[in-house]
C-alpha cells in the first residue's frame, strides 16, 4: 500500500493542476505589466483590455492543449513543445484581435514582440520549479506513484529499468506478473513476481496500484 502522505498529495494533484493553471495565466499577464512598466510605456486602456483577453484566451488554450497533464514519465522537451503549441495559439488569436479592432497602434511593438518570445520559457520555468518541489517530496519518498508490469520478459525488464533511471518521474515498480513463474532474469530489478497474468485483475482490487504497464511480445508461442 502507498503511505498515506503520498496517497493524499496524489488527491490534492487536481488542485495542485489548477493552481498551477491559474498561475500561468496571472504570470502571463504579470510579465506584460512588467515589461510595459520597465520599457516606460504609458499605461492605457488598450491594455487593460490587452489583460483580460490575455488571461481568458490563455486559460482556455492551456486547458484546450492538455498542458496540465501529468508528465510524470515524459522528456522535458515534450512538454516544452506543448507549452510552445499552446502559446503560439494564444498570440496567434492576439494578433487576430489587433486586426479586427484595428488597435495594434496603441501597443509598443517592442514590448509585445519580447513578451511574445520570450513567455513560453518563463511558463516552462515555472513548470521545472514545480517539478523540482516535487521531485524533493519524492525523494523523501513522498508523491510517489506505484506500477506493475504485466510481462517479465525482456521488454517489462528493459521498461522497469528505463523507470529507475528517471526517479524524478515519482514511479517505483512493486512487482511483476507473469506466467512463468520461475524467472532468475527478475534479480536484475530486485523486483518480486506477483503472480500470474490472471491474478492481476485481485492483485488491484486489494492494493493501491497507479499504472499497469503491459511489457507481452505480440505474439506468444
Amino acid at each position: 500500500m502507498a503511505p498515506a502522505l503520498s496517497w493524499n498529495l496524489r488527491q490534492r494533484s487536481s488542485v495542485i493542476y489548477k493552481l498551477l493553471h491559474i498561475f500561468d495565466c496571472s504570470l502571463v499577464c504579470g510579465y506584460l505589466w512588467l515589461l510595459v512598466f520597465l520599457y516606460k510605456v504609458p499605461w492605457s486602456r488598450y491594455y487593460t483590455w490587452l489583460e483580460l483577453v490575455v488571461f481568458v484566451i490563455s486559460f482556455i488554450s492551456f486547458q484546450y492543449l492538455q498542458l496540465y497533464r501529468s508528465w510524470r514519465g515524459w522528456k522535458l522537451y515534450l512538454e516544452f513543445f506543448v507549452i510552445l503549441k499552446a502559446w503560439a495559439s494564444v498570440i496567434g488569436f492576439l494578433l487576430f484581435y489587433f486586426f479586427i479592432f484595428k488597435v495594434s497602434e496603441g501597443y509598443s511593438r517592442a514590448v509585445f514582440m519580447l513578451w511574445s518570445l520570450t513567455t513560453p520559457f518563463l511558463i516552462f520555468s515555472s513548470h521545472l520549479l514545480v517539478r523540482q518541489l516535487l521531485r524533493s517530496y519524492r525523494t523523501q519518498g513522498k508523491n510517489i506513484r506505484h506500477a506493475v508490469i504485466v510481462g517479465a520478459g525482456d521488454l517489462g525488464l528493459k521498461m522497469a529499468l528505463q523507470l529507475e533511471t528517471i526517479p524524478w518521474a515519482g514511479i517505483e515498480i512493486t512487482g511483476f506478473f507473469d506466467d512463468k513463474i520461475h524467472i532468475d532474469a527478475l534479480k536484475i530489478t530486485g523486483k518480486p513476481l506477483l503472480g500470474r497474468i490472471n491474478d492481476i485483475q485481485e492483485y488491484l482490487i486489494h492494493n493501491d496500484i497507479d499504472y499497469v504497464y503491459i511489457a507481452l511480445p505480440m505474439r506468444l508461442n
